[in-house]
């Protein structure tokens, strides 16, 4: 006979009776395929909730920059445009196009519709109501409705013939002038008609982004307050095409930009990568086309700079969240696959006397593998599709990386019971040799037990490995498995210690209730000490290392989720009070008149005023740039040592608070600062950060080095005949700043000239909790607590069911020495309560250690929106943890007893 042959028939053969076996053990199988479902579309739906906040948290920043972050195409050279192929109509269309084509496709990807501005440089003009610096504009695409009189026409294109221009109503009752009128452009010898007079039909609308004073007069410059006026695109042309001018006219110089709005619906976090790749390129390598072989090239060079700035600070923020994520779903798999492979071990034990019978008919142990493997694989299959489906209304399921963690569940749920089972198959009837002699068989257990301790030792120094690196790295981009495995090796180091441990202490105590007088103290402290945690027996103790390991990851990693959640939002409500510094803050901008009302203050409103004057020369000429903050000092506690001392009078040093940065210099040569326009000599009152101690002075943290002086002390320093120091920032505070500062939003707001800024310390708290990236964050380390309390406590749930055997057995010989059938549950808590009650206690301990040792490591700062905040560990992960697995085992014992209401004593004892 052909042994392999036959072997390989009867093995195919015999996976029928996987079949058979699942249907007599369908409640069991379906238990487990729902379990190992459920903890799937888990494993599914944290990557894809991370995905959503990710992208969500990208289209939140791109919203927030605005028009900043919009792409623009400046056309250099744009003198000889009109030589390409396109003129006349066309002109703007071909210029939109070759805009277009400069860009990568990434970047078209992510814009919306272009529109394309013509301006020439602003030209003085002068009207019965002053001097206005008038810029000729075409803004193409933007919408109007003419109130008084028509659009502009095509200029003629010769000196002395009038320039129809259109002009906003604002802008037309500024200069004095109605349809109809005209003025001179004398630096180009032009005579400007007033053709027609407009309103925007959206003032929001991307072709006026470049053009503000289209709709109202700018601040006075050295040629006037700026306006824009609009022209057609055959007038510009036209404009181009004049004569050379004369000696005292000025030569006109046409600038062509197309603005590329981004879309934000369009920005995926997936592509952010590629994306920065191409705007870095298409920044440091501008592209030059060749319009025809006889003009000269023409270079069309892209500014995307704000937009890869607002991108490269949320990558830096995406980083932080990826690794605090990554560390999350490591923890995750591994529960998940702990709690399968007890669910599993329960499911292969109730079949352990079939596994042995078949062992002993002659079957080989990679046929009952595969017996095994039919069984679980489908239903791992079918879990997997299950947990995928329950995904789809929410978006998923993930692709790429994000499956990862599923699959790695799904595996688990599919191997476990294919390794039980064949262990069970090769323990059983091996004919294994042991040693006669008895030296031997010592020398056979030593060396298993080297090598245990060898493992244990292992265990416990790739946990001190992960802390390490932790603290040195922090949180690497791109993720790092040992850092993100450093909570599940140090429980799993927990785990060894706590098995050490409590084997001799269990044996002690069943010694000590060995000369009591109750039964249930003495069964239970033996069962507890010679099996499971407390066994000498290797195997026992290795499946008993399960259970516990489960119970330690999930509480360790419960804790550790609490604590950086609550870390997160307290830390945000701490960097909203950094930055706005009291109540509300107040920018005023140019409106003037709310800076004086907000100063005035209210009823229980108390007020303190500041001047930022940015770039501004430190220390001679030892060629550094910082900022002067002069701010009211008194008002706020981390200035006070500027507050309270000598009078300076003018030309007195003034006391001055230094960023660390500016220190040297200040050491090498007399540190002054230039105030307005003189300088200001300076004394070092200290060093201080304001960008870690607040207030700022916008919502942006200060980057540039920042002197810090009291505002009284600078102005009698610069004496009396001093110009009078800008009021760039108020600060209210008081039981009534919030409704005050309600109150001047609302006065801001109903001003259409008005740019002033009004915050509220519980408004830039609730904006930070809103961020989508840290709120999505927040939100997976809330959820996934919740669902590692739910892990531990099935864990408890199956190590009561995998033991219940046991316990009937022993119960029920008990039962035959006059013990009571209530004694059970005394019995199963007895028994299961103190390795439960240590590996809680080892668990919380090592979340604790986690949360405390790696907090300062993972740049929360990043997310909370101010400086590395300080870990707040809450209480109620701890109560959370004790409650659920003490009502988790009291259920599952309760459970247990009632199931052995219909046991005989006579059969379990016949079976045993």
């Amino acid at each position: 006979m052909n042994r392999p042959a036959y072997l390989l028939r009867t093995t195919v053969q015999g996976i029928g009776a996987a079949g058979r076996r699942a249907r007599r053990d369908a409640a069991f199988v379906l238990a487990y395929g729902a379990l190992a479902a459920a903890l799937a579309a888990g494993a599914v739906a944290a990557p894809l909730a991370l995905t959503r906040a990710a992208d969500d948290g990208l289209r939140a920043a791109v919203t927030q920059a605005g028009t900043a972050a919009d792409v623009v195409v400046t056309h250099q050279g744009a003198h000889d445009l009109r030589r390409f192929r396109y003129t006349g109509d066309s002109y703007v269309p071909g210029a939109t196009a070759a805009s277009h084509d400069v860009l990568p496709p990434s970047v078209r990807a992510v814009t919306a519709e272009p529109v394309t501005v013509l301006a020439f440089d602003p030209e003085s003009a002068r009207t019965s109501e002053g001097a206005f610096a008038v810029r000729l504009v075409h803004a193409g695409g933007a919408d109007v409705t003419w109130t008084e009189g028509e659009a502009p026409g095509a200029f003629a294109g010769k000196r002395g013939a009038p320039l129809d221009v259109g002009l906003s109503a604002a802008v037309a009752g500024a200069m004095g002038l109605r349809a109809g009128d005209t003025f001179e452009l004398p630096g180009g010898g032009l005579t400007a008609r007033v053709s027609g007079v407009f309103r925007p039909a959206d003032a929001g609308d991307p072709g006026w982004t470049d053009v503000p004073d289209a709709f109202a007069p700018g601040e006075g410059g050295a040629l006037g307050r700026p306006v824009s006026a609009l022209i057609s695109t055959a007038s510009a042309l036209a404009l181009l095409d004049l004569p050379e001018p004369g000696p005292e006219q000025l030569q006109r110089s046409l600038s062509v930009s197309t603005r590329f709005p981004v879309d934000p619906a369009e920005f995926r976090a997936s592509a952010l990568g590629a994306l920065r790749q191409d705007l870095v390129r298409a920044d440091e390598d501008p592209v030059q086309l060749q319009a025809d072989a006889t003009t000269n090239l023409t270079r069309f060079v892209a500014g995307p700079a704000n937009l890869l700035a607002v991108l490269d600070a949320y990558d830096a923020r995406l980083a932080v969240a990826r690794g605090q994520a990554l560390t999350v779903l490591t923890g995750l798999v591994a529960a998940c696959g702990l709690v399968l492979f007890l669910a599993a071990n329960l499911l292969v034990a109730r079949r352990r006397g079939a596994l042995e019978l078949e062992r002993a008919r002659g079957a080989s142990v990679p046929s009952v593998a595969l017996r095994a493997g039919a069984e679980s694989v489908p239903v791992a299959l079918l879990a997997g599709v299950v947990a995928c489906g329950a995904t789809l209304p929410a978006g998923g399921p993930p692709w790429g990386t994000g499956v990862v963690p599923a699959a790695l569940v799904l595996a688990v749920a599919a191997g476990a019971p294919v390794v039980l089972s064949a262990g069970v198959a090769a323990s059983s009837w091996t004919g294994r040799r042991v040693a006669a002699n008895r030296r031997d068989r010592e020398r056979g257990a030593r060396l298993r037990r080297g090598w245990r301790l060898a493992a244990e030792l292992t265990v416990v120094a790739l946990a001190s490995g992960a802390v390490a690196a932790a603290l040195r790295r922090g949180i690497v981009p791109g993720g790092d498995l040992l850092v993100a495995a450093a909570p599940i090796l140090l429980a799993g180091a927990c785990t060894v210690l706590v098995l050490r441990s409590v084997a001799a202490a269990l044996r002690a105590a069943a010694r000590s209730a060995a000369g009591g007088r109750g039964q249930v103290p003495l069964v239970a402290a033996s069962r507890a000490a010679w099996s499971g945690a407390g066994s000498r027996q290797e195997q026992e103790r290795t499946a008993a290392a399960a259970p516990v390991l489960a119970l330690t990851i999930t509480a360790a990693l419960t804790v550790s989720c609490a604590a950086a959640a609550t870390t997160v939002r307290d830390g945000q409500e701490n960097a909203a009070g950094t930055s706005v510094g009291a109540q509300a803050r107040v920018v005023p901008g140019d409106d003037a008149g709310l800076a004086g009302r907000a100063l005035a203050g209210a009823p229980g409103v108390t007020t303190a005023a500041g001047t930022v004057l940015a770039e501004r020369t430190f220390a001679g000429g030892s060629g550094l740039k910082a900022t002067l903050f002069a701010v009211d000092a008194a008002a706020f506690p981390q200035f006070r040592a500027l507050a309270g001392g000598p009078e300076v009078a003018a030309g007195d040093p003034v006391p001055a608070l230094l960023h660390p940065g500016l220190v040297t210099a200040a050491e090498l040569v007399d540190p002054d600062v230039w105030v307005l326009d003189s300088s200001v000599p300076l004394t070092v009152a200290g060093t201080l950060d304001v960008a870690g101690t607040g207030p700022y002075w916008g919502p942006e943290i200060p980057a540039e080095p920042t002197v810090v002086v009291d505002r009284a002390a600078l102005t009698a320093s610069l004496g009396p005949d001093a110009a009078e120091l800008p009021v760039d920032v108020v600060w209210l505070d008081g039981p009534g700043a919030t409704e005050f500062a309600g109150e001047l939003h609302a006065e801001a707001s109903g001003s259409p000239s008005s740019s002033a800024v009004v915050t509220t310390r519980d408004g830039a708290a609730a904006a930070l909790r809103d961020d989508p990236l840290a709120g999505g964050l927040v939100a997976l380390y809330l959820v996934s607590a919740g669902l590692f309390t739910a892990l531990g406590v099935t864990a408890v749930a199956l190590t009561v069911l995998a033991t219940a055997a046991g316990r009937t057995r022993a119960l029920a010989v008990l039962r035959t020495l006059g013990l009571p059938r209530a004694s059970g549950r005394a019995l199963a808590l007895a028994e299961l309560s103190p390795v439960l009650a240590v590996a809680l206690a080892a668990g919380t301990a090592s979340g604790v250690v986690v949360a405390v040792g790696l907090t300062g490591a993972q740049d929360l700062g990043l997310l909370t929106g101010g400086g590395p905040p300080d870990l707040v560990l809450p209480w109620w992960p701890f109560a959370l943890v004790a409650v659920t697995t003490a009502a988790g085992l009291v259920t599952a014992v309760a459970l247990e007893a009632r199931s052995r209401r219909h046991v005989r004593i006579g059969e379990v004892l016949r079976g045993w």
